[in-house]
């Protein structure tokens, strides 16, 4: 796929990257921006999944982002304010995606874009759902979450990996009460990685601050939620997801949201790309 480096500077003076794309010269002109978010620890050029979707928007005739975030990759090296800054999965503050959102919607209306979707997977999609809730963007007219894990302790703590949840967080508390925030400690769960202390508390503590079922009724566009059928069959993360899902649903808690289960699926949509393009593409057309 042809395109170009993107560039950006957030409102708080952090550089992202990330890749543009205008519309296949066959294709409809639509005059829409679809900006894609990747997940935890991953970056605008890593995705498989959001390639071959962005590579069928294309083709359907919008402009394309693939896009990083402050989180991507573990850790990386930026420039903020002109001053350099260790930044990445390993000691994000999630909230701070909005700033990236709002810089990365930006770029595209100055490409001409009038209406943006965002497209995001895993942390990805919570970070669109965050940023959409808290900071809207005017421009962005609908939003697509594939796989958003709920990040509530509770449920982390009663699944089936509850026992090295609640290990891993004791550890990460007492870490940041000794003073040892930014210390690096090594997670098997929800995702294997390795984080900050700090992080980890902040991301995954109780006060459940990014649980997206805190907060999904406080925006107003359209949403599409997908989830894999074998992720919410087998993926501790996803513990309980399908019965919480169905009775949100059954008392119609978030009358924008449309949820949806992609058959066969996991968590990274493997052999599912095209199935999950196809439902990206129907859906993006029908907000329009």
């Amino acid at each position: 796929m042809r395109g170009e480096l993107a560039t950006v500077t957030t409102r708080d003076f952090v550089r992202l990257h990330g890749f543009y794309a205008e519309r296949l010269p066959h294709s409809q002109p639509l005059s829409i921006g679809v900006v894609f978010l990747h997940g935890l620890g991953g970056n605008f050029y890593g995705s498989p999944l959001l390639t071959a979707i962005a590579q069928q928007l294309r083709e359907a005739g919008c402009d394309i982002l693939l896009a990083n975030t402050r989180g991507h990759d573990l850790l990386n090296w930026t420039t903020c304010a002109g001053r350099s800054r260790v930044l990445g999965a390993a000691t994000e503050n999630v909230a701070e995606a909005a700033h990236d959102l709002a810089a990365w919607v930006s770029y595209l209306e100055r490409q001409g874009c009038a209406r943006i979707a965002l497209i995001g997977h895993s942390l990805g999609a919570i970070k669109a759902l965050y940023a959409q809730a808290h900071d809207p963007q005017p421009a962005v007219f609908t939003l697509i979450a594939l796989s958003p894990t709920r990040l509530h302790h509770a449920s982390f703590a009663a699944g089936p990996k509850g026992r090295e949840f609640v290990a891993a967080f004791s550890r990460a508390e007492q870490s940041v009460a000794e003073g040892r925030g930014d210390e690096l400690i090594a997670i098997e769960f929800p995702f294997a990685t390795w984080m900050s202390a700090a992080s980890f508390v902040q991301k995954y503590g109780p006060e459940d601050t990014y649980d997206w079922f805190r907060f999904a009724d406080r925006f107003s566009v359209q949403a599409l939620l997908t989830f894999g059928e074998r992720e919410l069959d087998d993926h501790p993360a996803f513990f309980r997801m399908r019965e919480a899902l169905e009775a949100a649903q059954v008392q119609s808690r978030w009358p924008h949201l449309t949820i949806e289960t992609i058959a066969n699926a996991d968590h990274f949509y493997v052999a599912c790309y095209r199935q999950v393009a196809d439902r990206c593409a129907a859906w993006i057309a029908r907000q329009i």
